[in-house]
């Protein structure tokens, strides 16, 4: 925000110098970027402006600051309007069809208008705060929106089809031209003003062309109007024009002050000769907004910034910031020292007891605020559950060699089509974002896979092809059982691609496979003390065919619940993506997991007794799970198979097409005894019987 120093003293005569209020500015939140120098050589500051304070992005604005940071009255501009003898009421009507996004419709109208160039020192005020001179109407508009925060837009009254305003939404095919030459399509979510045939302007954002103000305009129709902030913000993103009024009515604007802005530039229009103003407005306002209230504790805010500070003090800051305040007595049971406070509508930022508390101590300076030492007790840190038992799935998966990513919960429609997920999918039914900051980031993600992707890319654009990472983030599904219509799951992903491991002298590099990550799976889980999980094959359409596995709680198939996916990348998405290796990715439910999570150690005494190891081949088809055959050792041998692990797999020639031969290594222990070579060959027996008869394999002699 520009602000030449000389402007700024016709309404705050401060008596320090233009560094010096920049200070006490900076320190109260109105932060000075630079000096700049205008063409005639006065200084101009250049502001800053928060987000949240549109209210400082007019010349007004910024004395009001700098009257409440010096102490020096603030003088506004007289406005009064000295008016003609016909009648805005006789010359134009004003529709609003649509008052949730126009709360305010105000048309003036100037007629005998000459059309000129503007007074030289309106000129060099324009063009000290960045803006072009045009002719003395346009030149006005601009200087009441940088003067009072209103933008203003004169159309040419004869160019309006019958003389009248109407505020749509925009019609299905309507286009404009616009006042730089461009053709924009106007769809319904668009808010036009129109005449009575066509849009003549969008609103908040730019006027039209063909009913802009000409060197033979002879009657001006002055708009000065409140849009709603979210509408114009959507527009102006959708249309990729941004202008000085769409910065402003984006942020939110006061509907009150633009009764003021009108009469500002009406007044200024007469004073200058432009033209003969009519006597009063159209003004639509059906839903005036009042100022609000706020009862505040004056002792609670010198508790809250830890300072003493008086409630007359307090007053008298919230007086220099335009504040109305009120002292409340005991009468009204709200304590001696209570304040009223009467918020002006131009300061939409105040909501709360925070903001009044912020304000008192950026005026009365944060610099006066002394450094002072906790008092009491440090609460101790009791993290529940579900936090500790995250921090335990970070550890053990950086232990497995994976660094931390953290990613944007938002993604793109498009990352769906990446993934090769189906139409119908349920991923697909994502939430969009109300006001996205691009089409990349427009909907909720309903998974991180599409996140591990882009992180890889991201690594691979660097030069670096050996990556391992995780991220613990949050899935957002809609659900209409949920009160916001949306269920939250926390999730952990992770990606490896390359080697996991550095080469050295002795150590060969290895590339990373399906079995590294199914291995940190199964450590991730035995350490969270999780039983009963399984490995089922599956088909996935982000994952490769036939090198894709889901993560089973409770049993195989139907009866089991899923936990998880992983598996190696699809080779159609590999070349999409341009990956030079092969990546591996895994999803887990991490609520799930922590449901079922028991981490706790259980300690077993060493065995008193020795094993017995026994091994066992067999030929199965090719289909058959190595777990179903271990789950049958294991139900016929009970508490007396210790562990069954597979050590060698072969095909071959002597071995029947479609088939593989199997060797299981199986351990036998009881805890109470000795076994002895009978009892051990009667369990081998009834394992072979189990196998033949049940999974139909025959084991090898």
């Amino acid at each position: 925000m520009l602000v030449p120093s000389k402007w700024l003293r016709e309404l705050v005569d401060y008596d320090i110098t233009d560094e010096e209020l920049a200070k006490r500015l900076t320190m109260a939140g109105t932060q000075l970027e630079a000096f700049q120098r205008s063409d005639d050589g006065e200084l101009v500051f250049d502001f800053d402006i928060m987000p949240n304070r549109p209210d400082c992005l007019s010349i007004v604005g910024i004395a009001r600051e700098a009257s409440a940071v010096t102490g020096k009255p603030l003088v506004l501009p007289e406005v009064t309007v000295r008016e003609g003898e016909r009648t805005a009421g006789d010359m134009t009507s004003v529709a609003v069809e649509d008052a949730g996004l126009c709360p305010r419709y105000i048309a003036r109208i100037i007629y005998d208008v000459k059309v000129g160039p503007s007074p030289l020192w309106m000129q060099r005020r324009l063009q000290a705060c960045g803006v072009r001179p045009i002719n003395n109407v346009v030149d006005i508009t601009n200087y009441v929106m940088l003067e009072l925060n209103q933008p203003l837009h004169a159309f040419d009254y004869d160019l309006l089809s019958e003389n009248r305003i109407i505020v749509r939404r925009a019609r299905p095919g309507e286009r404009i031209v616009t006042l730089d030459g461009e053709e924009r399509p106007l769809d319904h979510d668009v808010l036009v003003i129109a005449d009575a045939t066509r849009p003549v302007a969008i609103a908040g954002v730019m006027g039209g062309l063909e009913s802009e103000v000409r060197d033979d305009s002879r009657t001006i129709l002055l708009e000065s109007a409140n849009f709603d902030r979210v509408s114009i913000w959507r527009t102006s993103r959708r249309l990729k024009l941004r202008t000085e009024a769409s910065t402003r009515f984006e942020k939110g604007l006061d509907p009150n002050n633009a009764r003021l802005g009108a009469d500002r530039a009406c007044q200024l229009m007469e004073e200058l000769g432009v033209g003969k103003v009519a006597r009063g407005a159209v003004d639509i306002y059906p839903s005036p907004e009042e100022p609000k209230v706020f009862t505040l504790r004056s002792g609670r805010i010198g508790r809250l910034l830890g300072i003493d500070i008086s409630a007359d003090e307090i007053a008298e800051i919230l007086g220099r910031l335009s504040m109305s305040v009120e002292r409340l007595g005991d009468h009204e049971g709200l304590g001696e020292h209570d304040l009223r406070v009467t918020v002006p509508t131009f300061r939409r930022d105040i909501s709360g007891e925070a903001d009044f508390v912020e304000e008192v101590a950026r005026i009365h300076g944060y610099e006066r605020i002394n450094a002072s030492m906790l008092t009491g007790a440090v609460p101790e840190r009791e993290p529940g559950r579900a936090r500790r038992l995250m921090g335990l799935v970070r550890d053990i998966v950086r232990g497995c060699g994976f660094s931390e990513a953290i990613t944007f919960s938002f993604t793109s429609p498009k990352m769906f089509d990446v993934l090769r997920l189906p139409q119908d999918s349920p991923c697909r039914d994502a939430i969009a974002i109300m006001n996205p900051l691009t089409e990349e980031q427009s909907i909720m993600r309903t998974t991180l896979l599409g996140s591990m992707l882009e992180v890889l890319e991201l690594n691979i654009s660097r030069g670096n092809r050996d990556v391992a990472v995780f991220e613990l983030g949050r899935r957002f599904l809609k659900d209409s059982r949920e009160p916001s219509g949306c269920k939250e799951r926390e999730t952990l992903a992770g990606a490896a691609m390359g080697s996991l491991s550095i080469p050295s002298w002795g150590v060969a590099r290895r590339e990373v496979d399906f079995y590294d990550i199914k291995g940190v799976i199964e450590e991730l889980l035995s350490r969270m003390g999780v039983r009963g999980f399984a490995f089922e094959r599956c088909d996935h359409p982000s994952f490769h065919p036939g090198r894709c596995a889901r993560v089973v709680l409770g049993g195989t198939g139907s009866g089991g619940t899923e936990l998880g996916v992983f598996g190696e990348l699809h080779p159609e998405v590999r070349a999409g993506m341009g990956f030079p290796g092969r990546p591996y990715l895994f999803e887990l439910d991490l609520d799930e997991l922590v449901r079922v999570a028991d981490p706790a150690g259980h300690v077993r005494p060493l065995p008193r007794h020795p094993s017995v190891v026994r091994d066992i081949a067999v030929i199965a088809v090719k289909d058959l799970p190595c777990e179903a055959i271990e789950e049958a050792i294991r139900s016929v041998g009970g508490d007396l198979v210790e562990d069954v692990r597979l050590f060698d797999v072969y095909e071959g020639s002597q071995i029947p097409e479609g088939h593989r031969s199997l060797a299981f290594s199986v351990t036998y222990r009881a805890q109470d005894r000795t076994l002895t070579d009978e009892e051990v060959n009667a369990i081998w027996s009834q394992v072979r019987d189990k196998l033949v008869a049940g999974l139909g394999v025959s084991v090898r002699q």
